[in-house]
């Protein structure tokens, strides 16, 4: 099975030119450092990123589109994963908005509050309370 495997380097290209950006296959993180726009991965990586979507980003233009990009790829990689993979037009990225929602209705304004740790001691006592068995009941059967 893994004689089949295609590694031939892919060189996928950051299309909002800034790079500071990742994603894991298979355990291994593969890395774009703040400011590199190219990096070459094995061609099932980036069989894998485009078909799964994985790089997709909201653009200002309104568009959802992929942040990256497949730098000269060959025709039968193209005719595999879709025509889209060859875009290279540069991209400002949206960042109001994430994978597919409207970030700005998700109430940015929320804030994390936090709790006297007596009344985190009581909710848990509390739960524990009512876990199916009366407090104080126990589990002993004849005497």
């Amino acid at each position: 099975m893994f004689d089949q495997v295609d590694i031939t380097p892919i060189t996928l290209v950051d299309r909002a030119c800034t790079g500071g950006f990742e994603f894991q296959f298979d355990g291994r993180t593969y890395a774009f450092k703040p400011g590199q726009i190219e990096l070459a991965v094995p061609r099932v990586i980036a069989e894998w990123i485009f078909r799964l979507e994985k790089d997709k980003v909201w653009t200002k233009k309104g568009e959802f589109v992929h942040r990256l990009a497949a730098k000269d790829a060959p025709e039968d990689f193209v005719a595999l994963v879709g025509e889209d993979c060859a875009e290279k037009e540069p991209i400002e990225i949206d960042t109001a908005r994430a994978e597919g929602w409207d970030a700005e209705s998700m109430h940015p304004k929320r804030r994390l509050i936090s709790l006297d740790p007596a009344d985190v001691r009581e909710a848990k006592r509390a739960t524990r309370e009512h876990q199916g068995v009366a407090a104080g009941s126990g589990f002993g059967g004849r005497k």
